[in-house]
């Protein structure tokens, strides 16, 4: 045996070895791919649903917004008017009783005087 020739087995016998370590990665790449697109498959088919779930959950949303934005302004309204009614009775009524009051205060005065002399 030359030594050229153990060169060329020993490179022989190595590129085998490379070659069968590479066929075993490669199957196992391809498993792993198979793996991964069956799990992509089973998460699109669960997202969906709850895609449309959500979807349904903001548009109902949407609406209950819409009735909580009409019921505080009703609120408002009712504040509003509250707030009026009060200042009017307040208007209507301090004005007089002020009047009386001092009505009130005056004869007091008066009668003190003349029930003094």
């Amino acid at each position: 045996m030359t030594p050229l020739l153990v060169i060329t087995a020993v490179v022989a016998t190595a590129t085998l070895v490379l070659i069968g370590f590479a066929i075993s990665a490669i199957i196992q790449f391809k498993r792993t791919l198979i793996n991964v697109d069956d799990l992509v498959v089973n998460v699109n088919k669960q997202l969906d649903p709850l895609l449309i779930d959500l979807h349904d959950t903001v548009r109902q949303l949407n609406g209950e917004l819409g009735s909580i934005t009409e019921i505080t302004k009703s609120v408002k309204d009712i504040g509003d008017k509250v707030s009026a009614t009060t200042r009017i009775v307040h208007e209507a009524i301090s004005s007089p009783l002020i009047t009386v009051a001092s009505i009130s205060a005056g004869a007091k005065e008066a009668i003190k005087k003349l029930v003094g002399r």
